[in-house]
């Protein structure tokens, strides 16, 4: 059986993982779509060697910031790492708040065809010229369905959906037929960790100053240093975009001015995220929550295993 712990950002997910996998014997899978950059560590808050406990962690630092990377590089690495964890007799645990990633596992996902540049720039010229509701009219045109079962909220979820109806000439529900056929086989248990909103918040402004401390901007400096371009996928990242849009401006400002300005944009940034990521995750109607406001590790670690080995015993049962 898999284990997914899920979430939005900051609810603790990767240090409840390291737990659950020295009580499992299980090793851990990142599902992280930032995380899997090398040198992108304090604006991902990737987790510390030290943190790790032993436990061996896959898909971190997998490939360089200026590489491109998708969600189906994702599926095939990840999905070979868990049978890799498995040949050693060991437990699976997906942890991570990449919604996306997580449902290249546990729903599937469709081969598309090779992008079309030119669609896509004409769907981003369209965007920019009329924006999103003229967008999610056009996806409500060509496949009424497809809004029900996607984020319209989400200018690149809506953009991406239209790219692939037109591409494949496909009903997005078609598309997700074909999606289920290549999802992992094996079943799963699904946590998603919440906390209360304004807890949450307050830790994700907490975590935004560490990592000024820690040295975000020199982080940053020293990406754009090495030549990547500033357009690249991880650029776009929140805590990186915010750096770039903040310093590398023509507008004037002194640096305290500078730095206030991107600790404003990257907390607001990050609290949006959170709540799409929480609005993604309550897609799985199989999901148990998990409330982890002012809670003790310990607590958090045991109910969840009580939950696991009762949900074992009951496929046994059934079996």
């Amino acid at each position: 059986m898999l284990i997914i712990v899920a979430g939005p950002t900051g609810t603790g997910k990767s240090e409840i993982a390291v737990e659950l996998a020295l009580k499992l014997n299980g090793e851990i899978i990142s599902a992280d779509s930032m995380q899997i950059y090398k040198g992108m560590d304090i604006g991902t808050f990737k987790i510390k060697k030290e943190d790790m406990k032993g436990i061996k962690h896959y898909m971190l630092d997998v490939v360089l910031p200026s590489d491109n990377f998708t969600a189906g590089d994702f599926k095939k690495m990840a999905e070979n790492f868990i049978d890799k964890i498995k040949s050693k007799k060991k437990i699976p645990i997906i942890a991570g708040g990449t919604g996306l990633y997580i449902d290249a596992i546990i729903r599937g996902l469709f081969e598309f065809k090779k992008t079309d540049q030119n669609l896509r720039k004409k769907l981003n010229d369209i965007y920019k010229e009329k924006g999103l509701d003229f967008l999610v009219n056009m996806l409500k045109e060509k496949d009424k369905e497809a809004i029900n079962l996607i984020d319209i909220k989400n200018p690149r979820r809506v953009l991406r959906t239209l790219e692939i109806i037109l591409s494949e000439n496909l009903k997005f529900s078609e598309i997700r037929k074909k999606t289920e056929k290549t999802k992992y086989k094996d079943s799963y248990i699904l946590f998603v960790f919440f906390m209360d909103r304004k807890k949450l918040y307050e830790k994700i402004e907490k975590r935004v100053e560490e990592m000024f401390e820690n040295g975000l901007i020199d982080e940053v400096n020293n990406l754009i240093k090495s030549g990547i371009d500033l357009n690249t996928t991880s650029m776009q990242a929140i805590g990186y975009k915010e750096i770039i849009d903040t310093f590398y401006t023509k507008k004037i400002m002194d640096l305290k001015e500078k730095v206030k300005k991107a600790k404003e944009k990257i907390k607001i940034a990050t609290k949006n995220y959170a709540k799409r990521q929480i609005t993604w995750f309550r897609r799985y109607k199989e999901a148990i929550w998990i409330d982890v406001t002012d809670r003790k590790k310990e607590d958090m670690v045991q109910e969840i295993l009580s939950i696991i080995k009762e949900k074992e015993k009951n496929e046994k049962h059934t079996n």
